[in-house]
């Protein structure tokens, strides 16, 4: 499996440089609210494309091991035994499903899914 740092906004200077302050699910839509290291600012990361998703403890999760020395904190995983175990297990399977890897201080989120939507929300962090 290939990771490859994956371009957001979010500012990661290493994988556990954010803090996860909410993960939820609703509906068809997934909800990840984080907040950033150093400027604290709040970003939500959605998607409705989702098919699955695991959340381990960082230091339980033999993912965020192998990324250890590749800076930042949001990746792809590209060649992805995970999405091939999906794909078997689901015939119909988008061929468009992505491997994203989300690091946050004590946790680390996989979601399968086409696409992540990343905004920041208003002003809440602290000087």
């Amino acid at each position: 499996m290939k990771f490859i740092p994956w371009d957001v906004p979010i500012k990661a200077d290493w994988g556990r440089s954010n803090e996860l302050v909410d993960l939820r699910q609703s509906n068809a839509s997934l909800f990840i609210e984080l907040i950033e290291e150093i400027s604290r600012h709040h970003w939500l990361l959605t998607t409705d494309s989702w098919i699955s998703v695991r959340v381990s403890t960082f230091l339980a999760s033999s993912i965020c091991f192998e990324i250890t020395d590749i800076p930042g904190g949001f990746f792809e995983a590209q060649e992805s035994k995970w999405l091939a175990e999906l794909s078997e297990q689901n015939k119909g399977l988008n061929s468009g499903i992505r491997h994203f890897i989300i690091c946050s201080y004590d946790e680390c989120i996989e979601v399968a899914c086409e696409k992540i939507d990343i905004k920041k929300l208003e002003d809440t962090g602290c000087a």
